[in-house]
């Protein structure tokens, strides 16, 4: 995104602060219901890392770039950049993470909701830099998914990204969040439609209904990527996708 800055809007960056060789940011950890990454590990680090123990991150990020971009982009970066098609903002979004902050003097731990503000704004403050990325474990009990749609399967910007988790009790929704990149200015849930499913039977008739519902929450652009058309379709699609993976369970 730097780089961009520089060779598309010619932008002249008098200054530019390095963090690449930081050690203390690059370490990750798992404790008993956390995992801790640093924000200035890689992705395919981080790829590696969440093979078994988030399986869903695996695979949204084997599918993020190639292994040279991977090798340098950090989950810091991919989440303080803002952007409304991050790849990995959705899943985040679904898993309710947090991001440290730190400054010399303080420490803030927000929810990854409440940190990003708009489009390429968060709530980081001039004196500050994000540390750590704080991902909750699933318990035994919910279910992830995470899914991408683009043009290409490799080396591809999002169209539309997707992250969905979901609780049931039995066979009604007890809890489900429905993140979306690339239908807003900002990753985005879909919360019109958790709250109608939330407490009904886990059902094809309920989730066709709430598709309708959810084709009235997003407001879509189109651009080189995509007709917004084909945004809301997809995004409804998904939906319906998650449901067929997860009815069995």
């Amino acid at each position: 995104d730097v780089a961009l800055r520089q060779t598309k809007k010619k932008e002249l960056l008098a200054e530019i602060l390095d963090l690449s060789a930081v050690t203390e940011i690059k370490t990750y950890r798992e404790e008993d219901n956390f995992l801790v990454i640093g924000a200035g590990v890689s992705l395919e680090q981080l790829r590696e890392f969440s093979k078994n123990k988030l399986p869903a991150l695996h695979g949204m990020l084997n599918v993020f770039g190639s292994l040279q971009i991977r090798n340098i982009a950090t989950i810091g970066g991919n989440i303080g950049s803002a952007s409304p098609i991050g790849d990995i903002l959705p899943l985040l979004y679904a898993i309710d993470a947090r991001v440290k902050l730190n400054s010399f003097s303080t420490e803030r731990i927000l929810a990854i909701e409440d940190f990003i503000l708009g489009y390429r704004n968060t709530a980081i403050r001039n004196n500050e830099l994000i540390t750590e990325v704080i991902i909750p474990k699933s318990d035994a009990g919910s279910q992830l998914r995470a899914y991408k749609v683009s043009k290409r399967k490799d080396l591809d910007i999002s169209t539309v990204c997707t992250a969905f988790r979901i609780k049931l009790n039995k066979k009604t929704v007890a809890e489900i969040v429905l993140a979306y990149g690339g239908m807003a200015a900002t990753t985005k849930r879909a919360k019109i439609t958790e709250n109608f499913l939330i407490g009904k039977e886990w059902s094809r008739q309920n989730i066709e209904a709430a598709m309708h519902i959810l084709a009235g929450e997003f407001s879509p652009i189109s651009d080189a990527r995509s007709e917004a058309e084909f945004r809301t379709t997809a995004a409804r699609n998904l939906l319906l996708k998650f449901y067929e993976e997860t009815k069995a369970n």
